[in-house]
């Protein structure tokens, strides 16, 4: 888990990272990057879906990892909600 988890944040991260890129540059699909943060978003979520005694239990990395996920889904989430009011 750890490992799936830990690739979730770095999928993530570069998603949100590219679309913070495309909306400074100002110029590009930023439809396309919104749809690809979506998309990130979607396939994320499912890794979050940990009852809360089990995050406890979790390894440090495992934690860490988790924590990250839930902030960068929380970051992503307020962006594309951003976009749709727009």
């Amino acid at each position: 888990m750890a490992q799936g988890l830990l690739h979730e944040v770095d999928h993530l991260r570069d998603e949100l990272q590219e679309f913070y890129h495309v909306l400074r540059r100002g110029e590009g699909d930023v439809a396309g990057a919104v749809a690809r943060l979506r998309a990130a978003i979607s396939r994320a979520e499912p890794m979050i879906v940990v009852p809360p005694d089990q995050v406890v239990t979790m390894a440090l990395e495992q934690r860490w990892g988790y924590l990250q996920l839930v902030s960068l889904l929380q970051s992503a989430r307020v962006e594309v909600e951003r976009c749709s009011r727009n």
